[in-house]
């Protein structure tokens, strides 16, 4: 089994659970659900959550999200994780 990883909090994961999917805010704002490789978790949660002590890692399956997930880089001039791909999620996450 191949993972890729969502970072939420447990505020949000208790909300996935409730609601059977995961649908974080970027899913309607961006259109897709951010994620990471394992290599990449650290330096996107202390980019994207400096000083947050509460976060949860969750392990997604790519096998089970692979008709939504694309694998693109980031946009913007000068970001420094520019030559980096991320695993994208165009669709809500099952729990």
């Amino acid at each position: 089994m191949k993972l890729i990883y969502h970072i939420t909090t447990p505020t949000a994961w208790a909300e996935a659970q409730a609601a059977g999917e995961v649908k974080a805010e970027s899913l309607a704002t961006e259109g897709f659900i951010h994620c990471s490789r394992q290599t990449q978790l650290l330096a996107v949660a202390n980019r994207f959550f400096p000083g947050a002590t509460d976060l949860l890692a969750l392990g997604i399956d790519e096998a089970g999200v692979a008709p939504w997930l694309v694998n693109e880089g980031p946009t913007g001039v000068g970001d420094p994780f520019a030559d980096n791909v991320f695993p994208h999620v165009y669709g809500p996450i099952p729990t």
